[in-house]
C-alpha cells in the first residue's frame, strides 16, 4: 500500500466502515464516506466528479480495489503499522456518528444524500436555502428525497462542520 492508500484505510477504520467491495452498495458507502471524510478536513488527495449516484472518484475506486487485493493476497494489513496524526484522529472522531447506522441500505441512502447535497452546494454553488431547487436537481438524477430529509441533512452537515 502506498501512503495515500494507508490514509484511506486508517480513515475507514477510525469511522467504523469496512473496506468491503463485493457489492455495489458497499462500494457506494465507501465512495460517499471518503468524500465526506475528505470534505471534513482529511486531506486524502482525491478529486470527485458528479456521477449517477453523486460524487465519485475513479482513482479512489482503483485504490480501494488495490487495498482489497493486497489484504486478500498477503493476508496482512500494512496499515496496522501506521497511526493517524492527532488532528486527523480528532476530525474523524467528530464525524464518526454520521456513519453509525447498522442497516447498510439506510447508511448508503443517507451518505448518498449527504455527499450529493454537499457537492451541489459547495462545488456546483447551488443555494442551500433553495430546498425546492436542490430537491428537483436530486430528482433529475433519480434521487427522490423529501424536503424534510434535505433540510435535515443540510443541518446535520453543518452541525458536523462539513458544510460551511
Amino acid at each position: 500500500m502506498d501512503k495515500q492508500q494507508i490514509a484511506v484505510r486508517l480513515s475507514l477504520k477510525r469511522i467504523g466502515i469496512e473496506c468491503t467491495l463485493d457489492k455495489f452498495l458497499y462500494r457506494l458507502i465507501l465512495q460517499k464516506s471518503l468524500y465526506l471524510v475528505q470534505e471534513a478536513g482529511i486531506q486524502l488527495g482525491y478529486y470527485y466528479n458528479w456521477y449517477l449516484y453523486g460524487p465519485y472518484c475513479s482513482n479512489l475506486a482503483k485504490d480501494l480495489f488495490a487495498i482489497d487485493d493486497e489484504i486478500r493476497i498477503s493476508k496482512e494489513d500494512e496499515s496496522d503499522k501506521w497511526k493517524l496524526d492527532e488532528p486527523s484522529t480528532n476530525i474523524l472522531n467528530r464525524i464518526k456518528p454520521l456513519f453509525d447506522i447498522d442497516d447498510k441500505s439506510q447508511l448508503a441512502k443517507k451518505l448518498e444524500l449527504f455527499a450529493s447535497l454537499h457537492f451541489l452546494v459547495v462545488r456546483k454553488k447551488m443555494d442551500r436555502q433553495d430546498i425546492q431547487s436542490l430537491k428537483h436537481t436530486l430528482k433529475d438524477f433519480g434521487k427522490d428525497f423529501e424536503e424534510s430529509e434535505i433540510t435535515g441533512a443540510l443541518k446535520e452537515l453543518q452541525d458536523y462542520g462539513i458544510l460551511p
